[in-house]
């Protein structure tokens, strides 16, 4: 077991109590507390299309749910890196799968691995990169999007990716089967591991001169390759 292989952990670091009544129920708070700046049909198609067009065009899709079907329908320029918007496709069709009953709605999408909209009443974006990479609503009213990220400055409402949730093309296990695979998995057990630590990604793109840019502490990350760590 992982403690076994660890046994000058103290006692009291092993244990994790928790009120689990009290993590669902603030689970169950969430939607409502991303969503609170947007009463029921407070938001206009208006407001969706400009909130859509101040994404990257190359990091951004849009579905809608009618009539309990799934629709596809963006405006171009658009796309998603890394096969996103099939996988978010999926994604929406078995939520219908679930719940066929769901209201129409209007999806747009951030598919970048990082937020856009500020808060118009919050901070503001400082530097090249941040004036260059995210974006402030022109009417002074929280743009609304959905995303992989979000932050406490920012308007955009999280959305779980579905590839840590099931891939039928990658062969990913749905999320449940997975875990009950990972009990028995020779290959998840502690005495398995290696001391190793792997990083992946990306610097950019020229500078962002192809409309991609990264983060700068993803230069300092590509420091980190095998000539530093053998």
């Amino acid at each position: 077991s992982l403690w076994s292989a660890a046994p000058s952990i103290p006692l009291q670091l092993m244990e994790c109590p928790f009120n689990s009544t009290a993590v669902a129920l603030g689970f169950e708070q969430l939607p409502a507390h991303w969503l609170r700046h947007y009463p029921r049909r407070s938001v206009s198609r208006a407001q969706l299309l400009a909130a859509y067009r101040g994404l990257k065009g190359w990091g951004r899709t849009q579905f809608m749910i009618q009539r309990g079907a799934l629709r596809y329908t963006p405006s171009k320029p658009t796309g998603c890196v890394l096969r996103r918007t099939p996988i978010l496709a999926w994604s929406l069709l078995e939520l219908l799968e679930r719940y066929p009953d769901l209201p129409d709605v209007v999806l747009p999408f951030n598919c970048r691995d990082k937020p856009t909209f500020w808060y118009p009443d919050g901070p503001q974006p400082q530097g090249a990169y941040e004036i260059g990479t995210t974006a402030v609503p022109h009417d002074g009213k929280p743009a609304l999007v959905f995303s992989y990220t979000t932050g406490h400055s920012f308007s955009d409402v999280p959305f779980p990716d579905y590839t840590f949730w099931g891939l039928p093309y990658a062969r990913i296990l749905p999320w449940g089967q997975w875990l009950a695979d990972q009990e028995t998995a020779v290959a998840s057990r502690w005495e398995s591991k290696r001391d190793q630590i792997l990083w992946v990604g990306t610097t950019g793109v020229k500078n962002g001169n192809l409309g991609f840019s990264s983060h700068p502490l993803r230069a300092r990350f590509a420091q980190c390759g095998p000539k530093s760590f053998g």
